[in-house]
């Protein structure tokens, strides 16, 4: 054995004892060495077995499987709305999308909602759109399509042909977020989508995409760049062979904590086909000269040569911001007011089908003009919440509107007068939930636009309801 092995060294004169003390001291250091050794060695053994576990369920999984979720709530307050779509042939038979809640269906004009894009690989939706020939056949795209600071992408288009108990993907998972789809009046396999495309960089899966055989195949008819997508789509409805869609371009930073790398880009504009896509031409006159940003387009549906368009640059001052109407089928333009509302985030703009000159545009508030947009009237949503994102109004009745905010659904039956908020339905959107500690425990949580709020984890009887969440904060 070693001198440096031994735990002292031979007794001997005081140079041997200078010698022993060094070599205790070394033999100290030595051992001191050997424990963080071994102690590292334990602790990287500990971090391997940690590993593992976190690698494996930490839970039987048969014991899992005897859990399942339950709806907590709450309905007081409702979701981001993004689009709507009724079977015209029935009214109360209707669909709302959400940003980040999935599909919801009523078969009773709202009295009840369930739930049918639950087990999907995505639950947010940018766009829903039902075959009006075939009421069963329905069209979901996929992604959120407001490109805002918190967005959620989708992958691709799904289609149902049992009013939307089962779905099946049929493509276009690349497209990220879709802006809008177009169904053809009389052949539910003759469908248009619109593809805004992913908002953080360049892809090429972005433009309009046509198919005739109802997605077993598709086809690109309109691209821009890699850079620009299409973020509306709309069919004129007294001839399907023509359409209307505008191009946006935008590109978000990581975060878009301020201004995103490309607010509305020069690629943007307005196209319009009258040979069901084969060829597009770019349609200028009487719009604005500059980067137009997100456009909204809406046909008259009695009369399809007038059209309404909302356009919105990055900056509220600019000039191209505004209502422009044409009485050409979308030919050519003129400018009728400057009423333009974040337009990033909104360009939502319906035209009553009843009456040309009752005129909506959907933005913080909700504003309503009946001279046909000369002047408008912002306080038609009094006692909806704001954020306005989707409406459909009756083609037989002005009247009726069936509306979605940020605040969840509405409906009105006298022309904005009144408004009946159908808040039965949990289609809040969380950004972030927290649980008190004690055994019978509270929820907590903060809701996009609508305060934070908590409720018990547990109730007596049928469950949560509405009156046991309370409002605890902004």
């Amino acid at each position: 054995m070693s001198r440096l092995a031994l735990p002292f060294p031979p007794r001997g004169n005081i140079g041997i004892k200078q010698e022993r003390s060094r070599d205790m001291l070394t033999c100290l250091r030595a051992i001191g060495h050997a424990v963080l050794a071994l102690t590292a060695v334990g602790l990287f053994g500990s971090l391997i077995r940690a590993q593992e576990r976190l690698q494996s369920p930490t839970l039987d999984p048969e014991w899992v499987s005897a859990f399942h979720w339950r709806s907590i709530g709450p309905a007081a307050a409702g979701g981001r709305i993004l689009r709507s779509a009724v079977v015209e042939s029935d009214p109360k038979v209707w669909y709302v999308s959400t940003a980040s809640g999935g599909l919801w269906k009523t078969t009773n004009n709202g009295v009840t909602f369930g739930p049918l894009f639950q087990h999907e690989n995505t639950i947010s939706i940018g766009d829903i759109a039902v075959s009006q020939s075939n009421p069963d056949i329905l069209w979901v795209g996929t992604g959120e399509n407001n490109p805002r600071n918190s967005t959620s992408w989708g992958d691709g288009v799904y289609k149902s042909t049992d009013g939307g108990q089962s779905w099946t993907n049929v493509g276009l998972r690349g497209t990220f977020q879709v802006g809008r789809s177009a169904v053809h009046p009389d052949d539910p396999d003759v469908v248009y989508v619109g593809a805004l495309g992913r908002l953080w960089g360049p892809n090429e899966e972005r433009g309009v995409f046509k198919t005739t055989d109802g997605g077993r195949t598709c086809s690109k008819v309109l691209y821009i760049s890699e850079d620009t997508g299409f973020i509306e789509l709309q069919m004129n409805p007294g001839d399907p062979d023509q359409l209307l869609a505008a191009a946006y371009q935008r590109r978000r930073d990581a975060f878009e904590g301020g201004e995103p790398a490309i607010s509305s880009g020069p690629e943007s504009g307005v196209y319009k086909t009258v040979d069901g896509g084969q060829t597009w031409y770019e349609v200028t006159d009487g719009l604005p000269s500059g980067d137009m940003g997100r456009t909204g387009i809406t046909y008259h549906r009695n009369n399809p040569d007038i059209v309404y368009l909302q356009t919105g640059g990055s900056r509220i001052e600019d000039d191209s911001n505004g209502i422009y109407r044409s009485d050409a089928a979308g030919e050519s333009w003129h400018k009728v007011s400057d009423v333009a509302v974040r337009p990033m985030y909104y360009s939502q703009i319906r035209v009553d089908p009843t009456n040309s000159d009752n005129v909506m545009v959907l933005g913080t508030s909700l504003y309503r003009s009946t001279d046909g947009g000369k002047q408008f009237e912002r306080n038609a949503g009094r006692g909806v919440h704001s954020d306005h994102h989707a409406e459909w109004i009756n083609p037989n009745n002005g009247d009726h509107i069936i509306h979605g905010s940020d605040g969840g659904i509405y409906v009105t039956y006298d022309a904005c007068k009144n408004w009946d908020h159908l808040n039965h339905t949990a289609i809040g959107q969380f950004y972030h939930v927290g649980c008190s500690q004690e055994r019978n425990y509270w929820v907590f949580g903060g809701l996009q636009d609508n305060g934070s709020w908590g409720a018990p984890s547990r109730t007596g009887g049928t469950g949560q309801r509405n009156h046991d969440w309370i409002r605890i904060g902004g």
